[in-house]
């Protein structure tokens, strides 16, 4: 498995329970989340996917979001 798979696996469960899922390109910038997943009823969240020998990586960490992932959230909220 490799990553996009499963950032593709996630979006697609997250719009099939009625959310939203979008996966933005961060081809230059390294560890930074490049999906968004939202489910109904519950706040949108950043996810950095990171799998080890196709197996996926579990844990949580702080990741910083940049200007346009901001600009994101924002108009996520103001629509």
């Amino acid at each position: 498995m490799r990553e996009l798979d499963l950032q593709q696996h996630l979006c697609k469960a997250a719009i099939a329970a009625g959310g939203f899922g979008f996966k933005t390109a961060n081809r230059f910038i390294l560890g930074v989340a490049d999906l968004f997943v939202q489910l109904p009823a519950y706040p949108g969240v950043w996810v950095e996917v990171k799998l080890r020998h196709g197996a996926p990586v579990r844990g949580v960490a702080k990741l910083g979001l940049t200007k346009h992932q901001g600009a994101f959230i924002l108009a996520m909220h103001q629509a």
